[in-house]
Protein backbone atom coordinates (compact mmCIF):
# COMPACT_ATOMS: atom_id res chain seq x y z
CA UNK A 1 0.00 0.00 0.00
CA UNK A 2 1.32 3.43 -0.91
CA UNK A 3 1.93 5.62 2.11
CA UNK A 4 0.76 9.17 2.31
CA UNK A 5 3.28 11.98 2.54
CA UNK A 6 3.96 13.02 6.09
CA UNK A 7 1.94 16.30 5.99
CA UNK A 8 -1.17 14.55 4.61
CA UNK A 9 -1.06 11.86 7.39
CA UNK A 10 -0.87 14.69 9.84
CA UNK A 11 -3.97 16.33 8.39
CA UNK A 12 -5.89 13.03 8.57
CA UNK A 13 -4.83 12.26 12.10
CA UNK A 14 -5.06 15.71 13.71
CA UNK A 15 -7.78 17.47 11.77
CA UNK A 16 -7.51 20.97 10.31
CA UNK A 17 -5.92 22.48 13.39
CA UNK A 18 -3.32 19.70 13.69
CA UNK A 19 -2.49 19.91 10.00
CA UNK A 20 -1.95 23.60 10.27
CA UNK A 21 0.39 23.07 13.19
CA UNK A 22 2.37 20.48 11.18
CA UNK A 23 2.70 22.32 7.88
CA UNK A 24 2.73 25.77 9.38
CA UNK A 25 -0.56 27.15 7.96
CA UNK A 26 -2.44 29.74 9.97
CA UNK A 27 -5.45 28.41 11.95
CA UNK A 28 -8.89 30.07 11.96
CA UNK A 29 -8.44 33.26 13.97
CA UNK A 30 -9.84 32.69 17.46
CA UNK A 31 -11.53 36.09 17.50
CA UNK A 32 -13.90 34.81 14.78
CA UNK A 33 -14.91 31.88 16.98
CA UNK A 34 -15.40 34.16 19.97
CA UNK A 35 -17.49 36.54 17.88
CA UNK A 36 -19.71 33.62 16.90
CA UNK A 37 -19.90 32.68 20.58
CA UNK A 38 -20.99 36.22 21.46
CA UNK A 39 -23.77 36.03 18.88
CA UNK A 40 -24.97 32.60 20.09
CA UNK A 41 -24.75 33.59 23.75
CA UNK A 42 -26.93 36.67 23.23
CA UNK A 43 -29.51 34.93 21.03
CA UNK A 44 -33.15 34.40 22.22
CA UNK A 45 -32.65 30.62 22.12
CA UNK A 46 -29.72 30.89 24.55
CA UNK A 47 -31.82 33.15 26.78
CA UNK A 48 -34.52 30.45 26.91
CA UNK A 49 -31.81 27.89 27.68
CA UNK A 50 -30.87 29.95 30.76
CA UNK A 51 -34.47 29.54 31.99
CA UNK A 52 -35.24 25.94 31.07
CA UNK A 53 -31.74 24.32 31.04
CA UNK A 54 -29.71 26.41 33.51
CA UNK A 55 -27.11 23.71 34.23
CA UNK A 56 -26.26 23.17 30.57
CA UNK A 57 -26.21 26.94 29.96
CA UNK A 58 -23.85 27.47 32.93
CA UNK A 59 -21.48 24.82 31.55
CA UNK A 60 -21.44 26.57 28.16
CA UNK A 61 -20.75 29.92 29.86
CA UNK A 62 -17.80 28.36 31.71
CA UNK A 63 -16.33 27.09 28.44
CA UNK A 64 -16.86 30.50 26.88
CA UNK A 65 -15.04 32.19 29.77
CA UNK A 66 -12.22 29.65 29.47
CA UNK A 67 -11.91 30.40 25.74
CA UNK A 68 -11.70 34.12 26.46
CA UNK A 69 -9.02 33.49 29.07
CA UNK A 70 -7.03 31.34 26.64
CA UNK A 71 -7.21 34.13 24.08
CA UNK A 72 -6.03 36.62 26.70
CA UNK A 73 -3.08 34.29 27.39
CA UNK A 74 -2.26 34.23 23.61
CA UNK A 75 -3.15 30.51 23.49
CA UNK A 76 -4.84 30.72 20.12
CA UNK A 77 -5.11 26.96 19.58
CA UNK A 78 -6.58 26.44 23.07
CA UNK A 79 -8.97 29.35 22.57
CA UNK A 80 -10.21 27.84 19.32
CA UNK A 81 -10.71 24.39 20.85
CA UNK A 82 -12.47 25.78 23.90
CA UNK A 83 -14.56 28.07 21.69
CA UNK A 84 -15.76 25.13 19.57
CA UNK A 85 -16.56 23.19 22.74
CA UNK A 86 -18.50 26.19 24.04
CA UNK A 87 -20.45 26.38 20.76
CA UNK A 88 -21.38 22.68 21.09
CA UNK A 89 -22.34 23.24 24.74
CA UNK A 90 -24.62 26.15 23.79
CA UNK A 91 -26.28 24.02 21.11
CA UNK A 92 -26.83 21.27 23.65
CA UNK A 93 -28.32 23.77 26.13
CA UNK A 94 -30.67 25.11 23.44
CA UNK A 95 -31.75 21.55 22.54
CA UNK A 96 -32.43 20.75 26.20
CA UNK A 97 -34.41 23.98 26.56
CA UNK A 98 -36.53 23.09 23.54
CA UNK A 99 -37.14 19.61 24.96
CA UNK A 100 -38.17 21.13 28.31
CA UNK A 101 -40.52 23.54 26.54
CA UNK A 102 -42.04 20.69 24.56
CA UNK A 103 -42.60 18.74 27.79
CA UNK A 104 -44.28 21.77 29.38
CA UNK A 105 -46.56 22.08 26.36
CA UNK A 106 -47.40 18.36 26.54
CA UNK A 107 -48.29 18.59 30.24
CA UNK A 108 -50.38 21.70 29.59
CA UNK A 109 -52.19 19.96 26.74
CA UNK A 110 -52.95 16.97 28.97
CA UNK A 111 -54.26 19.29 31.68
CA UNK A 112 -56.47 21.07 29.13
CA UNK A 113 -57.75 17.70 27.97
CA UNK A 114 -58.49 16.65 31.56
CA UNK A 115 -60.38 19.87 32.25
CA UNK A 116 -62.26 19.51 28.98
CA UNK A 117 -63.24 15.92 29.82
CA UNK A 118 -64.43 16.96 33.28
CA UNK A 119 -66.45 19.82 31.81
CA UNK A 120 -67.96 17.49 29.21
CA UNK A 121 -68.96 15.01 31.93
CA UNK A 122 -70.54 17.84 33.93
CA UNK A 123 -72.51 19.02 30.91
CA UNK A 124 -73.59 15.43 30.21
CA UNK A 125 -74.85 15.04 33.80
CA UNK A 126 -76.75 18.34 33.52
CA UNK A 127 -78.25 17.16 30.24
CA UNK A 128 -79.42 13.92 31.86
CA UNK A 129 -80.95 15.83 34.78
CA UNK A 130 -82.80 18.15 32.40
CA UNK A 131 -83.99 15.17 30.36
CA UNK A 132 -85.29 13.53 33.55
CA UNK A 133 -87.17 16.73 34.44
CA UNK A 134 -88.74 16.87 30.99
CA UNK A 135 -89.73 13.19 31.18
CA UNK A 136 -91.25 13.73 34.64
CA UNK A 137 -93.30 16.66 33.40
CA UNK A 138 -94.45 14.68 30.38
CA UNK A 139 -95.48 11.77 32.63
CA UNK A 140 -97.46 14.08 34.91
CA UNK A 141 -99.13 15.71 31.93
CA UNK A 142 -100.05 12.29 30.55
CA UNK A 143 -101.47 11.31 33.94
CA UNK A 144 -103.60 14.47 33.98
CA UNK A 145 -104.83 13.74 30.48
CA UNK A 146 -105.82 10.22 31.48
CA UNK A 147 -107.52 11.49 34.62
CA UNK A 148 -109.64 14.00 32.71
CA UNK A 149 -112.49 12.15 31.03
CA UNK A 150 -113.40 13.85 27.75
CA UNK A 151 -116.91 12.41 27.65
CA UNK A 152 -118.40 11.01 30.90
CA UNK A 153 -119.70 7.47 30.55
CA UNK A 154 -123.48 7.46 30.52
CA UNK A 155 -126.01 4.67 31.02
CA UNK A 156 -125.47 1.60 28.86
CA UNK A 157 -127.05 -1.74 28.05
CA UNK A 158 -126.60 -4.72 30.31
CA UNK A 159 -123.95 -6.29 28.06
CA UNK A 160 -122.00 -3.04 27.80
CA UNK A 161 -122.31 -2.46 31.52
CA UNK A 162 -120.84 -5.92 32.14
CA UNK A 163 -117.90 -5.03 29.87
CA UNK A 164 -117.44 -1.80 31.84
CA UNK A 165 -117.41 -3.79 35.06
CA UNK A 166 -114.62 -6.01 33.74
CA UNK A 167 -112.69 -2.95 32.53
CA UNK A 168 -113.20 -1.32 35.94
CA UNK A 169 -111.75 -4.38 37.67
CA UNK A 170 -108.72 -4.28 35.37
CA UNK A 171 -108.20 -0.54 35.90
CA UNK A 172 -108.53 -1.02 39.65
CA UNK A 173 -105.88 -3.77 39.61
CA UNK A 174 -103.53 -1.68 37.47
CA UNK A 175 -104.00 1.26 39.83
CA UNK A 176 -103.21 -0.94 42.83
CA UNK A 177 -100.08 -2.34 41.19
CA UNK A 178 -98.89 1.16 40.24
CA UNK A 179 -99.51 2.55 43.74
CA UNK A 180 -97.83 -0.51 45.27
CA UNK A 181 -94.77 0.05 43.06
CA UNK A 182 -94.71 3.72 44.09
CA UNK A 183 -94.94 2.80 47.78
CA UNK A 184 -92.15 0.18 47.47
CA UNK A 185 -89.95 2.67 45.66
CA UNK A 186 -90.69 5.31 48.28
CA UNK A 187 -89.75 2.87 51.06
CA UNK A 188 -86.42 2.25 49.34
CA UNK A 189 -85.76 5.92 48.67
CA UNK A 190 -82.49 7.44 49.90
CA UNK A 191 -82.53 9.54 53.03
CA UNK A 192 -83.61 13.09 52.38
CA UNK A 193 -86.16 12.38 49.63
CA UNK A 194 -89.55 13.86 50.53
CA UNK A 195 -92.73 11.79 50.28
CA UNK A 196 -94.68 13.27 47.35
CA UNK A 197 -98.18 14.47 48.15
CA UNK A 198 -99.37 12.70 45.00
CA UNK A 199 -98.70 9.30 46.59
CA UNK A 200 -100.94 9.85 49.63
CA UNK A 201 -103.65 11.39 47.42
CA UNK A 202 -103.56 8.44 44.99
CA UNK A 203 -103.72 5.87 47.80
CA UNK A 204 -106.71 7.68 49.31
CA UNK A 205 -108.48 7.67 45.92
CA UNK A 206 -107.73 3.93 45.55
CA UNK A 207 -109.16 3.22 49.00
CA UNK A 208 -112.31 5.14 48.08
CA UNK A 209 -112.67 3.09 44.90
CA UNK A 210 -112.20 -0.15 46.87
CA UNK A 211 -114.90 0.95 49.30
CA UNK A 212 -117.25 1.80 46.45
CA UNK A 213 -116.71 -1.59 44.80
CA UNK A 214 -117.14 -3.47 48.09
CA UNK A 215 -120.89 -3.24 47.52
CA UNK A 216 -122.25 -3.55 43.99
CA UNK A 217 -122.74 0.00 42.66
CA UNK A 218 -125.71 0.82 40.42
CA UNK A 219 -123.24 1.23 37.52
CA UNK A 220 -119.60 0.32 37.00
CA UNK A 221 -117.52 3.36 38.11
CA UNK A 222 -115.25 3.17 35.09
CA UNK A 223 -114.60 6.93 35.02
CA UNK A 224 -113.52 6.92 38.65
CA UNK A 225 -111.35 3.84 38.07
CA UNK A 226 -109.67 5.61 35.13
CA UNK A 227 -108.90 8.64 37.30
CA UNK A 228 -107.55 6.47 40.13
CA UNK A 229 -105.24 4.62 37.74
CA UNK A 230 -103.97 7.93 36.38
CA UNK A 231 -103.44 9.19 39.95
CA UNK A 232 -101.37 6.14 40.86
CA UNK A 233 -99.33 6.52 37.69
CA UNK A 234 -98.74 10.17 38.58
CA UNK A 235 -97.70 9.14 42.10
CA UNK A 236 -95.13 6.70 40.71
CA UNK A 237 -93.73 9.44 38.46
CA UNK A 238 -93.61 11.84 41.42
CA UNK A 239 -91.69 9.34 43.57
CA UNK A 240 -89.20 8.76 40.78
CA UNK A 241 -88.76 12.49 40.30
CA UNK A 242 -88.19 12.98 44.05
CA UNK A 243 -85.61 10.19 44.03
CA UNK A 244 -83.84 11.78 41.07
CA UNK A 245 -83.68 15.09 42.98
CA UNK A 246 -82.27 13.34 46.08
CA UNK A 247 -79.60 11.41 44.14
CA UNK A 248 -78.98 14.00 41.36
CA UNK A 249 -79.99 11.25 38.93
CA UNK A 250 -76.67 9.42 39.29
CA UNK A 251 -76.54 5.73 38.48
CA UNK A 252 -80.20 5.39 37.42
CA UNK A 253 -80.20 6.64 33.86
CA UNK A 254 -80.78 3.72 31.47
CA UNK A 255 -81.11 1.24 34.37
CA UNK A 256 -84.38 -0.21 33.01
CA UNK A 257 -82.82 -0.80 29.58
CA UNK A 258 -79.81 -2.57 31.10
CA UNK A 259 -82.09 -4.64 33.32
CA UNK A 260 -84.31 -5.72 30.41
CA UNK A 261 -81.19 -6.76 28.47
CA UNK A 262 -79.91 -8.81 31.41
CA UNK A 263 -83.26 -10.54 32.01
CA UNK A 264 -83.79 -11.25 28.30
CA UNK A 265 -80.38 -12.94 28.16
CA UNK A 266 -81.66 -15.61 30.58
CA UNK A 267 -84.24 -16.76 28.01
CA UNK A 268 -86.78 -17.43 30.75
CA UNK A 269 -90.38 -16.29 30.88
CA UNK A 270 -91.60 -13.38 28.81
CA UNK A 271 -89.73 -10.26 29.94
CA UNK A 272 -91.24 -6.93 28.96
CA UNK A 273 -91.35 -3.32 30.06
CA UNK A 274 -94.38 -1.53 31.43
CA UNK A 275 -95.00 1.61 33.48
CA UNK A 276 -93.62 -0.02 36.63
CA UNK A 277 -90.32 -1.23 35.18
CA UNK A 278 -89.37 -4.68 33.87
CA UNK A 279 -91.83 -7.56 34.28
CA UNK A 280 -90.95 -11.25 33.91
CA UNK A 281 -93.87 -13.67 33.53
CA UNK A 282 -93.25 -17.23 34.75
CA UNK A 283 -95.50 -20.29 34.60
CA UNK A 284 -95.44 -23.65 36.39
CA UNK A 285 -93.31 -22.42 39.28
CA UNK A 286 -94.94 -24.71 41.85
CA UNK A 287 -95.29 -28.41 42.47
CA UNK A 288 -98.06 -28.37 45.01
CA UNK A 289 -97.24 -25.76 47.64
CA UNK A 290 -93.47 -26.00 47.05
CA UNK A 291 -91.32 -24.58 44.28
CA UNK A 292 -90.63 -26.98 41.43
CA UNK A 293 -86.97 -27.68 40.49
CA UNK A 294 -87.37 -25.72 37.27
CA UNK A 295 -89.06 -22.87 39.14
CA UNK A 296 -86.32 -22.73 41.75
CA UNK A 297 -83.65 -22.67 39.01
CA UNK A 298 -85.41 -19.78 37.27
CA UNK A 299 -85.74 -17.82 40.51
CA UNK A 300 -82.08 -18.43 41.37
CA UNK A 301 -81.00 -16.82 38.09
CA UNK A 302 -83.39 -13.91 38.60
CA UNK A 303 -82.15 -13.47 42.18
CA UNK A 304 -78.64 -12.77 40.86
CA UNK A 305 -80.09 -9.98 38.71
CA UNK A 306 -82.24 -8.70 41.59
CA UNK A 307 -79.12 -8.38 43.75
CA UNK A 308 -77.67 -5.92 41.25
CA UNK A 309 -80.98 -4.12 40.68
CA UNK A 310 -81.11 -0.69 42.37
CA UNK A 311 -84.88 -0.81 42.93
CA UNK A 312 -87.31 -3.08 44.82
CA UNK A 313 -88.75 -6.30 43.45
CA UNK A 314 -92.42 -7.28 43.72
CA UNK A 315 -94.38 -10.46 43.06
CA UNK A 316 -97.83 -10.64 41.48
CA UNK A 317 -99.95 -13.81 41.60
CA UNK A 318 -102.53 -14.12 38.81
CA UNK A 319 -105.16 -16.87 38.92
CA UNK A 320 -107.06 -18.78 36.29
CA UNK A 321 -110.11 -18.94 38.56
CA UNK A 322 -111.16 -16.46 41.18
CA UNK A 323 -109.66 -17.71 44.47
CA UNK A 324 -111.99 -18.34 47.39
CA UNK A 325 -111.40 -16.36 50.56
CA UNK A 326 -110.01 -19.44 52.26
CA UNK A 327 -107.38 -19.81 49.51
CA UNK A 328 -106.10 -16.24 49.63
CA UNK A 329 -103.68 -16.99 52.44
CA UNK A 330 -102.28 -19.94 50.49
CA UNK A 331 -101.67 -17.73 47.47
CA UNK A 332 -100.00 -15.10 49.62
CA UNK A 333 -97.78 -17.76 51.20
CA UNK A 334 -96.73 -19.00 47.78
CA UNK A 335 -96.02 -15.45 46.69
CA UNK A 336 -93.89 -14.90 49.79
CA UNK A 337 -92.00 -18.09 48.93
CA UNK A 338 -91.20 -16.65 45.49
CA UNK A 339 -90.18 -13.32 47.01
CA UNK A 340 -87.90 -15.08 49.50
CA UNK A 341 -86.23 -17.03 46.70
CA UNK A 342 -85.52 -13.77 44.92
CA UNK A 343 -83.92 -12.34 48.03
CA UNK A 344 -85.04 -8.79 47.25
CA UNK A 345 -85.49 -6.64 50.37
CA UNK A 346 -88.54 -4.41 50.63
CA UNK A 347 -90.61 -6.43 48.13
CA UNK A 348 -94.34 -7.02 48.32
CA UNK A 349 -96.72 -9.74 47.17
CA UNK A 350 -99.96 -8.88 45.38
CA UNK A 351 -102.71 -11.43 44.76
CA UNK A 352 -104.09 -10.15 41.47
CA UNK A 353 -106.92 -12.64 41.00
CA UNK A 354 -108.51 -12.84 37.57
CA UNK A 355 -108.71 -9.13 36.74
CA UNK A 356 -105.88 -9.22 34.17
CA UNK A 357 -106.19 -12.41 32.06
CA UNK A 358 -103.71 -13.09 29.27
CA UNK A 359 -106.22 -15.09 27.22
CA UNK A 360 -110.00 -15.49 27.19
CA UNK A 361 -110.93 -17.34 30.39
CA UNK A 362 -113.47 -19.34 28.37
CA UNK A 363 -110.94 -20.49 25.76
CA UNK A 364 -109.08 -23.79 25.67
CA UNK A 365 -105.88 -22.01 26.74
CA UNK A 366 -107.32 -20.49 29.90
CA UNK A 367 -104.63 -22.22 32.02
CA UNK A 368 -102.11 -19.63 30.78
CA UNK A 369 -103.82 -17.09 33.00
CA UNK A 370 -102.31 -18.90 36.01
CA UNK A 371 -98.94 -17.21 36.31
CA UNK A 372 -96.47 -15.34 38.49
CA UNK A 373 -95.13 -11.92 37.54
CA UNK A 374 -91.77 -10.77 38.88
CA UNK A 375 -91.70 -6.96 38.81
CA UNK A 376 -88.35 -5.13 38.92
CA UNK A 377 -89.54 -1.62 39.80
CA UNK A 378 -87.46 0.90 37.89
CA UNK A 379 -86.10 3.68 40.13
CA UNK A 380 -85.69 6.10 37.22
CA UNK A 381 -88.19 7.53 34.81
CA UNK A 382 -88.75 5.23 31.85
Amino acid sequence: MATLPEPRRARRGLGLLGACLVVGCAPIPPPDVLAELDRVKSSPAAAQAAERAPTARAHADQLFAAAEQALADDDFAGAQILGEQALAAYEQAVALARAARAEEQRVAAEEDERRGTAELAKLHAEEQALAADVTALEARLEALREAESIVPSGPASGEREAARARATATLRLQARLLCTSARMLQAATPAGAAVPAELASAEAALAALDALLASPPPAAPIDQATRVRAACLGALAAVRHANADATTGAGTSGAADRLLTAVSALRRGSPRRDERGVVVTLESLFAGDALSPAGRAALTELAAIAAAHPGPVGVGRHQDRAPADKDLETWRTRGALVLGALGGPGGRVEVAGTAAPLVDPASAHHARNERVEIVFVAPALL
